[in-house]
């Protein structure tokens, strides 16, 4: 039996991502194929389980090559997985307030066009350490509130499409954050919001600590491309 291989999982999960998300926009991956895979990703136990979701691609795309059996990789099996469907939160010319508790896995999509969508993850309880959450803006405003403290520990991946809309996200104080999106004729930002509101509570005697205590090991990625619109991160 062969042992699995976990030494380099991490770095190694961020590669089969990346390869994924290349294929997608490159349209190379219909979306529901990409979704799933993804999910597969997040959820692999070792390297030999990443090997198995690029079984099919070409080995030029293939980011490493694990050990396998002598098996042709045509007729390995994929690992089960749940087929989960995105929970897809969509608004047009509306405003829409949603406030997601719970989530196994799945891609949170959220669609907003000509209107405002509020979807905040403050109350989301989940064992997941990986999330996914796909934003598509066309002439409207996303926000994303991810302050939450039970995201210690975790990576949200963000993918945005984002044309002609404004995307806001909140989030604790202290998340280190990985901008990998590119940005044409827009606007990427970063604003501390909470420095004012927390100097206000020393001058004033509500707090008596000296510094904030920020929120530990919560990392974002932001992916995916934004043309003539604006990203805002505000940390609080």
């Amino acid at each position: 039996m062969l042992q699995k291989t976990t030494f380099g999982l991490p770095k190694k999960r961020e590669q089969v991502i990346q390869a994924l998300q290349d294929a997608f926009t490159q349209h190379e991956l219909e979306e529901t194929d990409y979704e799933n895979r993804l999910q597969m990703a997040y959820e692999a136990k070792s390297v030999e389980d990443l090997s198995k979701i690029l079984h099919d691609f070409p080995s030029h795309l293939q980011p490493f090559q694990a050990k396998t059996n002598n098996v042709n990789a045509s007729s390995q099996q994929l690992p089960k997985f749940q087929n989960l469907p995105p929970n897809k939160i969509s608004t047009i010319m509306g405003e829409l307030k949603t406030d997601i508790s719970q989530n196994r896995g799945e891609v949170v999509k959220v669609v907003t066009t000509l209107g405002e969508n509020n979807v905040s993850f403050r109350n989301l309880a989940t064992e997941v350490t990986m999330l996914f959450v796909k934003v598509e803006s066309r002439l409207g405003t996303t926000r994303l509130d991810l302050r939450n403290e039970d995201f210690k520990d975790k990576i949200l991946i963000l993918d945005m499409d984002n044309i002609l809309g404004e995307v806001v996200i909140h989030v604790p104080y202290g998340t280190a954050i990985k901008k990998e999106m590119s940005t044409a004729l827009g606007q990427y930002r970063e604003s501390d919001k909470g420095n004012k509101w927390y100097k206000k509570l020393l001058k004033t005697g509500t707090s008596n600590s000296s510094e904030r205590k920020p929120i530990e090991n919560f990392r974002l990625l932001i992916k995916g491309t934004t043309f003539l619109g604006n990203v805002q991160v505000n940390f609080h």
